[in-house]
């Protein structure tokens, strides 16, 4: 099994019966980069997960047990942006 890392959720949308997550990374632009500051990103769509809706609707069940462990702490140390306002965690 390969892994992929992204950085978020571009766009959700169901056809068919079928759910389709679409994902990004931030790809640094070309010539962006500068000596001692950050190079400016840009979202790249990188991978599409599709599966029936029935497994999406418990995929959603579970992301929303885990924002809500992440909520109230009982996750051990809750990283502060769940805290606090990330789009991830709102």
């Amino acid at each position: 099994m390969s892994r992929q890392f992204v950085d978020g959720v571009k766009d959700v949308f169901v056809i068919g019966g079928i759910a389709r997550i679409e994902l990004f990374e931030l790809l640094p632009q070309p010539g962006s980069e500068r000596a001692g500051a950050q190079p400016d990103l840009k979202p790249e769509q990188t991978v599409s997960l599709a599966m029936p809706v029935e497994a999406f609707f418990k995929a959603v069940e579970l992301l929303e047990k885990v924002r809500d462990d992440l909520r109230q702490g009982a996750r051990g140390n809750a990283p502060d942006s769940a805290r606090g306002g990330s789009p991830n965690f709102s």
